[in-house]
């Protein structure tokens, strides 16, 4: 596990109900880094956030945790 999943992994472990369930799938590009989370279907909406707020601030705390590693890709969808 690298150091990025572990952080993302700590993250939402305090968000979702059925942490045990959490799986990441992880890529690299010539972009960055992109990750693949896959939840629970009654996380999905914890994680995601009203109008997508709580997804928006994981990308942001995410970016600033790579900011001295590698980039973070922005993905077309979640």
């Amino acid at each position: 596990m690298s150091a990025d999943e572990a952080f993302l992994r700590h993250l939402l472990g305090g968000v979702v109900l059925k942490p045990e369930q959490m799986r990441f799938d992880r890529t690299e590009d010539g972009r960055g880094i992109l990750f693949r989370i896959h939840l629970a279907k009654p996380d999905m909406p914890l994680v995601i956030g009203k109008a997508g707020q709580s997804i928006k601030a994981l990308r942001l705390i995410m970016k600033m945790h790579a900011k001295d590693g590698p980039a973070i890709a922005e993905a077309g969808g979640v």
